[in-house]
């Protein structure tokens, strides 16, 4: 089922307040809009959703507080940012309760701790799969830098 609108969020900013109205006030403009409504797991799989990401015809990011410290959040944007870059989807950044001028270090303090805590979490486990953790965290950080610059200078 292809979407116009893929909503990217924050479920515990925003969920209950801001993405509802924005939900409803798309439908009733006749855009069809995709939000999560089952709140999937981090080990779900993430292949229905990437191909819901990369048939939208708009992306909204709604970047809040807490955005950049949800795994989730980190992975879409990710994907949104792939499909951006291939000109597959039009992306609109809102800012709910945080400055733009925040966005631009958005990775800093979480992902300094997400690392301290996954060196400490990793102990006695193969290197292997330490290797492939450490370049998730890695493709984060390089994103969400870039999506900092990117959306800061496309005001």
């Amino acid at each position: 089922m292809k979407y116009d609108v893929f909503i990217s969020f924050r479920g515990k900013d925003v969920r209950k307040n801001f993405v509802g109205f924005l939900h409803r006030e798309l439908e009733r403009l006749g855009l069809k809009a995709f939000v999560d409504e089952k709140e999937f797991k981090i080990r779900d799989d993430l292949f229905d959703l990437f191909k819901i990401i990369e048939e939208s015809k708009f992306v909204i990011v709604i970047l809040s507080n807490n955005y950049a410290s949800s795994k989730w959040c980190l992975r879409e944007l990710t994907k949104i940012m792939e499909c951006m870059e291939m000109a597959q989807a039009r992306v609109l950044p809102v800012f709910y309760r945080v400055q733009p001028s925040k966005i631009r270090n958005l990775s800093n303090p979480f992902l300094k701790k997400k690392f301290v805590k996954f060196k400490s979490f990793m102990k006695g486990v193969d290197d292997q799969k330490m290797q492939r953790k450490l370049e998730e965290i890695k493709r984060w950080k390089k994103i969400t830098t870039r999506t900092g610059v990117v959306i800061t200078k496309s005001r």
